[in-house]
């Protein structure tokens, strides 16, 4: 069940303030899809690399839920927000490693591109979005850390890292 809550706002002629109606008691603001259609969501997003508007459409075929690209949006930025801290806590795991896989690939990220990163040992994975493929993304995931074993492919930014052994992939 979606209940959806629109708030009303008026101006006032006679003092030219502004007002917005407050969330009725018991409705939070924010994204009407509950925890179900939030992991559905991400996973697919995540997982298959399906556009917004494919997956407003499919949620609209399968689940019967009327959902626009921009609630989409906004449903992964609410996502976002949980996930953030993940990141922190990996990054020591990894600082750690003896052995150290990374790769970076095109990404577009609203109509730029970008590089997304990924760097691994057995325990973890970090996936990071930049700019840049430059070294300045390794220095500022690993610190100084460096791993006794590196494995990557040719690109420059890898032949920059001092590791006592490199694996070519």
């Amino acid at each position: 069940m979606v209940t959806r809550v629109q708030q009303y706002g008026g101006h006032c002629a006679h003092c030219g303030q502004s007002s917005v109606a407050p969330v009725p008691v018991g409705r939070a603001p924010g994204t009407p899809c509950g925890a179900s259609i939030q992991r559905l969501a991400t996973s697919l997003r995540s997982t298959h690399a399906i556009s917004y508007e494919r997956l407003a459409g499919l949620f609209g075929q399968v689940c019967q839920l009327a959902i626009s690209e921009g609630a989409v949006a906004n449903l992964f930025q609410a996502v976002k927000a949980r996930f953030d801290h993940r990141g922190m806590e990996i990054r020591p795991r990894l600082r750690r490693s003896r052995l150290m896989c990374r790769d970076e690939t095109r990404a577009r990220v609203n109509g730029r591109t970008q590089w997304a990163w990924v760097l691994q040992n057995d325990e973890v994975c970090l996936h990071v979005l930049r700019p840049s493929r430059g070294h300045g993304v390794i220095q500022e995931v690993l610190g100084d850390h460096r791993p006794s074993v590196w494995v990557s492919d040719l690109s420059s930014a890898q032949k920059k890292h001092p590791a006592a052994q490199w694996q070519v992939c």
